[in-house]
C-alpha cells in the first residue's frame, strides 16, 4: 500500500476553502438536508481530484477570459481525448496567496490540465469532478456551471457521466 502524497500549500488551502463553504451550507440551508449533496460544496468533497496544473499545450489557443465553462466545453469538444472538469481552482495573485474561484477546464488523461481561459501559471491548483459524458457539457455559446444544477444536487452523480481522472485527495 502507497502513502498518499501530501498536500501542498495550495491544495491543503483550496481544500480547506471548500471545506469550510460546505460547514456554512450545514447551518445555513436547511433546504438541502435531503438533497444528495447539500451543495457544490458536498459534492466536490465526495467526488472532486486534483488536476495537476501545466502549460497551455501547443496547438491550443488561449480565449477570452471569464467565460472559462464555454472555453472548456469547447476545448474539450475539439480535441479527443481531453474531459471537461468543473470544480475550484487557485489563481496565483503573488507571493504564497492563491485566490480560490469557481472554475472549468479540462484535462487530459493522466490528470494534467489544460486550462484555456487562464494564462500559464496563473493557475496554482486544481480541484474538481471530471465529466466524461460529452452531453453533460455546457453549450458552449452559453457556457454556465454543470454542478451548481439543482437536480444533480439533489438526485445526485450518475456515475457513467464522471470520470476517474485526477488525483484524490488524501
Amino acid at each position: 500500500m502507497t502513502t498518499p502524497p501530501e498536500l501542498t500549500t495550495a491544495e491543503a488551502d483550496l481544500l480547506g476553502y471548500i471545506r469550510i463553504h460546505a460547514e456554512l451550507y450545514e447551518r445555513s440551508a436547511p433546504g438541502t438536508a435531503g438533497w444528495a449533496y447539500r451543495s457544490t460544496y458536498h459534492l466536490l468533497l465526495q467526488h472532486g481530484r486534483f488536476f495537476e496544473p501545466a502549460a497551455l499545450p501547443i496547438g491550443i489557443a488561449p480565449m477570452t477570459e471569464k467565460l472559462c465553462y464555454g472555453n472548456a466545453s469547447t476545448t474539450a469538444r475539439r480535441r479527443p481525448g481531453l474531459v471537461y472538469v468543473e470544480g475550484f481552482a487557485a489563481a496565483g495573485v503573488g507571493g504564497d496567496s492563491v485566490v480560490p474561484l469557481a472554475h472549468a477546464w479540462c484535462a487530459s488523461t493522466d490528470g494534467t490540465v489544460v486550462d484555456p481561459t487562464w494564462k500559464d501559471g496563473w493557475g496554482q491548483t486544481y480541484f474538481g469532478v471530471p465529466v466524461v459524458d460529452p452531453d453533460r457539457w455546457p453549450d458552449p455559446a452559453a457556457g454556465g456551471s454543470v454542478l451548481d444544477s439543482f437536480d444533480l444536487l439533489r438526485t445526485g452523480l450518475p456515475s457513467q457521466a464522471f470520470g476517474d481522472i485526477g488525483r484524490r485527495s488524501p
